[in-house]
């Protein structure tokens, strides 16, 4: 589909109101015809940075509201949410079942391991410093994982983000089921393009990525607007 040119609202669920209802109302009653798109920034739940330490990406943060409320805003508006393939929360499941099986995990293969990602005798400070960099030390934190045993995870963000192996079986998974999840609740994601083609270039686009990018990809959750 052809986004309309309008103004297109980017916002916290609970930045104008309380949560996703109140911000549906005031839309509705305060900026009917002014806004054609919400850009709607990450609503699942999340421990920490205002949404964007991802803990999965079926459900909505309860604080928020529901799926049935990110459905009504996107009947009244084109939606854009955001899907952050770069990491995961070190709350979320998967990982806190990769810290208390270690290598027995069925999640072990999902966060990129510091030390197996250079060759060895790497990286050298010269490598360190040219790694673009949030912080001023290198881009990992070391683990402990139940059994004792210690590793060193790729840590872009905070301590609460865990970077992801886009090119893991189990991290490609969670991205088709995000992508399969979303346009059941809106309807139609990318209306012109059918899911299974739009997965396929999700992949693909992901395991062409550099692994240190550090980057979001944004998902258009595109929806035509109710003309009725």
């Amino acid at each position: 589909m052809t986004v309309p040119n309008e103004v297109m609202l980017i916002t916290y669920g609970d930045s104008m109101g309380e949560n996703l209802h109140q911000l549906n109302h005031i839309l509705d009653a305060y900026f009917a015809g002014a806004v054609g798109g919400v850009h709607l920034l990450p609503f699942f739940p999340s421990s920490g940075d205002r949404g964007f330490s991802p803990m999965n990406y079926t459900t909505v943060d309860p604080r928020l509201g529901s799926w049935h409320d990110v459905d009504a805003l996107a009947e009244k508006n084109y939606l854009m949410a955001d899907l952050m393939i770069n990491h995961l929360s070190c709350q979320s499941a998967e990982f806190q079942d990769y810290l208390q099986h270690h290598d027995q995990s069925d999640y072990a293969g999902m966060f990129l391991n510091w030390d197996k990602f250079w060759p060895a005798n790497r990286p050298t400070q010269a490598d360190v410093d040219l790694i673009y960099k949030r912080k001023d030390k290198a881009p990992y934190q070391e683990i402990t994982f139940a059994d004792g045993n210690q590793s060193k995870v790729w840590n872009t963000f905070s301590e609460e983000q865990i970077d992801l192996d886009v090119n893991a079986p189990q991290a490609k998974a969670m991205f088709r089921t995000a992508m399969a999840i979303l346009p059941n609740i809106t309807s139609t994601l990318c209306a012109s393009t059918p899911l299974p083609t739009l997965s396929r270039s999700l992949i693909q686009m992901t395991s062409s990525w550099s692994r240190t990018s550090g980057n979001c990809w944004r998902a258009s959750l595109q929806k035509q607007k109710n003309t009725s």
